[in-house]
């Protein structure tokens, strides 16, 4: 540890894993006998927060030429890009509660394989469809025009085939990751049963897309959603996140507190991915990592927890995640014709979010910690998954005997075919054997 470093900075200002990235940095350049002039200093894109909004004008009233990135009210905070040495001034600021980096987030899907479907999860037996919750996705742009979104409801409206829709597009690799997300939880399609695809397909789905002109996501972005959702009034009952950041998280990082706070002050419901950076103990990662978040972890086809699916308890001692659910070479279909197959915590995420859905269409009243508490009860264990025909039995969402009228008029015209051939080959076989004979000449 340079002892230059401890000398010139208040460590208590400092976010501990911040302050070890920025010592590790002074370290190498020690080691390396190189120090940077300071016209070539590398800036750090840094989130510096205050314990109120009025230390934080204050703070931006003193430091008129401070360059300000942008602010943000539901932790007052503000972003900026900073080089090494001013990071050491502000850290002895007695307004700034503390300074931390804006860290980079992505995107939690991994390999393509093979489709185990979502049938698996969702029958013909469930009689909660979601409807009237509202789910927010922060995710990427969700592009509507696909078939499987056709009559959803998205931004809580009715999208039919012409609204929104884009003329000659083609499936391919340009998929959003939004839309993948949002297929599983709303898609419209249907099966031979005639049961749609989609987990909690009437859910209300708010396309919260992370939207900016640069290839990186930062923890700033999510928190700017955060602050739209509490200045618009946004109705949400749940919000699923599909970013998280590359390391391992203890909780306390400002992402990880404003999803703490926002269920706090609003009731929300936050899901999000426990990270594809596992198999080793403690690779829990933000926003993930935090306390008040329902925290989900991959299985694979055969019960088994993902190899990538990041492992608890967090770097604070938090046992983590919260439940399992199949996030390993999942198929989600766009089109009639076109499945598209993927694997990854935030499909783990996207699936608890459905089944939330359906949990809340049925008691509105239920909290995060009461979810967490039904997770972890109906969890047998990891190889078999969460029992769900005892859960959903439990809370009046599932019903052995409940099959739709469309299904049961389908099935009941086939077995009355099958019924008139198997009565024509019994009472007039020998009409059948010598028009056979004609018919092939023997």
């Amino acid at each position: 540890m340079s002892s230059n470093m401890s000398q010139e900075v208040n460590e208590d200002k400092l976010y501990p894993l911040f302050l070890k990235k920025l010592k590790n940095i002074e370290n190498k350049e020690i080691l390396n006998g190189k120090k940077k002039p300071k016209d070539s200093q590398d800036y750090h894109r840094i989130v510096i927060s205050f314990e109120t909004l009025e230390n934080r004008d204050t703070f931006l009233c003193e430091n008129e030429d401070f360059s300000v990135l942008d602010t943000f009210q539901l932790i007052p905070s503000v972003i900026s890009l900073q080089p090494l040495p001013k990071i050491k001034n502000l850290s002895k600021n007695p307004l700034i509660r503390r300074i931390e980096e804006d860290q980079v987030l992505h995107l939690n899907n991994n390999d393509i394989g093979k489709p185990l479907g979502l049938n698996r999860l969702k029958t013909s037996q469930f009689n909660f469809t979601g409807k009237n919750v509202n789910i927010g996705i922060i995710d990427t742009k969700i592009q509507s025009y696909y078939e499987s979104f056709y009559q959803s409801k998205l931004r809580g409206h009715y999208r039919n085939q012409t609204e929104g829709s884009k003329k000659n597009y083609r499936i391919s690799e340009d998929i959003s990751h939004g839309t993948l997300i949002a297929n599983i939880l709303i898609n419209q399609l249907k099966n031979r049963d005639e049961i749609r695809l989609g987990i909690a397909p009437d859910a209300n789905i708010y396309d919260l897309s992370i939207s900016n002109n640069r290839r990186k996501t930062y923890f700033s972005d999510i928190i700017m959603i955060f602050d739209r959702i509490s200045e618009d009034y946004i109705p949400l009952d749940i919000i699923l996140i599909s970013f998280s950041t590359s390391e391992p998280s203890d909780g306390e990082d400002i992402l990880s507190n404003a999803c703490n706070l926002l269920i706090e002050q609003q009731g929300i419901i936050i899901v999000a991915p426990a990270g594809n950076i596992g198999p080793k103990p403690a690779s829990i990662t933000s926003p993930g990592a935090a306390s008040k978040v329902i925290t989900v972890g991959s299985l694979e086809e055969n019960g088994k927890i993902s190899k990538f699916s990041a492992r608890g308890p967090t770097l604070s001692g938090i046992s983590k995640p919260d439940i399992y659910f199949p996030g390993a070479k999942i198929g989600i279909k766009l089109e009639r014709n076109h499945t598209f197959n993927v694997s990854g915590t935030s499909i783990a995420a996207a699936i608890a979010t459905g089944i939330i859905a359906l949990i809340k269409e049925y008691d509105r009243g239920l909290e995060t910690e009461e979810i967490k508490e039904i997770f972890s009860k109906y969890q047998r264990d990891y190889s078999r998954g969460i029992d769900l025909p005892r859960l959903f039995n439990n809370y009046c969402i599932y019903s052995p005997k409940l099959v739709p009228y469309k299904y049961l008029l389908k099935r009941s015209i086939w077995i009355s075919i099958q019924i008139i051939i198997i009565l024509l080959l019994v009472f007039f076989w020998k009409d059948i054997y010598n028009l056979i004979r004609i018919i092939y000449g023997f």
